[in-house]
């Protein structure tokens, strides 16, 4: 098997962008019945700012293609939020991913959401 994956960020202020391309050769043991999944060239993007002092948005879209053409599309969104006063942060994220196993087969969606709750620790270094 093969994956072979490049990535590019760009970062500037608070702002970011990414962009990623590759390529996936997976080998099957059996009859390859996904090969849309196991072999494919895929590309995204991916771009994040801050919206407010304490509230970070992100976005995303990608792709892929198979031997018999486009077999993915999706989208991403997310969000970060700090809290001012208590040392938590909130993160959203959620994802729909439409894809197709056969050339004439019908497209199917997956969709995907996470909420995390995180506790942040602050630490001082002292000089020795």
């Amino acid at each position: 098997s093969t994956l072979i994956q490049g990535t590019a960020i760009y970062t500037e202020g608070g702002l970011m962008a990414s962009v990623n391309a590759g390529v996936s050769r997976i080998n099957a043991t059996e009859a390859d019945q996904y090969a849309a999944l196991n072999n494919n060239e895929f590309a995204g993007l991916t771009a994040a700012f801050p919206l407010l002092r304490n509230l970070n948005l992100s976005a995303g879209l990608d792709a892929a293609v198979s031997q018999f053409g486009w077999s993915k599309a999706g989208v991403s969104l997310g969000g970060i939020y700090t809290f001012k006063k208590l040392p938590l942060m909130l993160r959203l994220n959620f994802r729909n991913s439409n894809y197709r196993l056969e050339d004439h087969a019908a497209w199917k969606s997956l969709y995907f959401g996470t909420i995390q709750m995180s506790w942040r620790f602050k630490m001082k270094l002292k000089d020795k």
